[in-house]
């Protein structure tokens, strides 16, 4: 019933036919022709393209302001986490390495963790900056730096430049080792693996008498030849059985041979020498 009522209201109205034109003019524009449907349908395209073509400039603003905010050092953000380490993010809200982050707001590791409370973070921290120290000195010949290094902790030093070939192979293995850090198998760093650790410690020295002096002569006086050569000759030592205190007591015994020998060879390197004589 309610189809018939609204036929018979358009017919009344003069809009019943098949024509579009004609229902046009029947519904009071005068004077209406194919020109003017298509005017009207150009200008409503014309507004559609402008719409595009304005949300396309807005659109693009945002993809300008977005790189901007990546690049801005300004926007870079540190947040805490719950165990007390960080999360580093650019200003456009990207997740970043330490590396990255380093190098976006012109700060090294060491200085961006410096007053973090995680364990894992100083031990961060410590490791870079001996590892940053070593491989400059390295890569530099700094003689003097690595001397001091080396005399401070002979034994770790020992076991980086016996571990590493080049300053190079010791950055790289920095990196692998704090995967978790360089973005690198996220949260699986290589801590516990048989990768030494890099922090190195005040832990030897020579006394000021006459031996330790002659000593830290020899030492500051040796080539970077012999400053980065490992030492991996045990110094000699007697068995703890009855027939090696009866060795001992032979002048050409086994281990008095040894000991002749190693004393040869600490003539002509004065890092063994030193070795020996923290050992004695």
């Amino acid at each position: 019933m309610f189809d018939e009522w609204a036929k018979n209201i358009t017919d009344a109205n003069g809009l019943g036919s098949d024509n579009i034109y004609a229902n046009y003019a029947n519904a009071g524009v005068m004077n209406a022709s194919p020109e003017q449907i298509t005017g009207n349908k150009m200008a409503v395209q014309a507004t559609i393209d402008e719409n595009n073509r304005q949300a396309a400039i807005a659109r693009q603003k945002l993809i300008d302001q977005h790189e901007i905010d990546k690049l801005d050092p300004g926007k870079a953000q540190m947040r805490l986490n719950e165990d007390g380490s960080y999360s580093y993010y650019n200003g456009a809200g990207e997740k970043l390495n330490i590396n990255q982050f380093s190098l976006l707001t012109g700060k090294r590791p060491d200085e961006i963790l410096a007053d973090s409370e995680n364990p894992k973070d100083q031990k961060f921290v410590a490791d870079y900056k001996t590892m940053k120290t070593f491989a400059n000195a390295w890569v530099n010949g700094d003689n003097q730096t690595l001397q001091q290094l080396r005399e401070a902790d002979p034994e770790k030093f020992n076991q980086l430049i016996s571990t590493y070939k080049s300053p190079s192979d010791m950055v790289s293995a920095f990196r692998d080792y704090y995967s978790d850090y360089y973005g690198k198998n996220a949260g699986q760093n290589k801590q516990d693996t048989a990768t030494p650790s890099f922090s190195m410690q005040n832990v030897a020295g020579l006394p000021d008498n006459a031996e330790g002096k002659a000593l830290a002569s020899r030492l500051s006086g040796s080539p970077l030849s012999q400053t980065l050569a490992p030492v991996n000759t045990p110094v000699p030592k007697q068995g703890g059985d009855f027939g090696a205190f009866i060795d001992s007591l032979n002048p050409w015994g086994t281990i008095n041979t040894q000991r002749r020998k190693y004393d040869e060879q600490a003539q002509n390197n004065p890092w063994l020498a030193y070795q020996s004589y923290l050992q004695k």
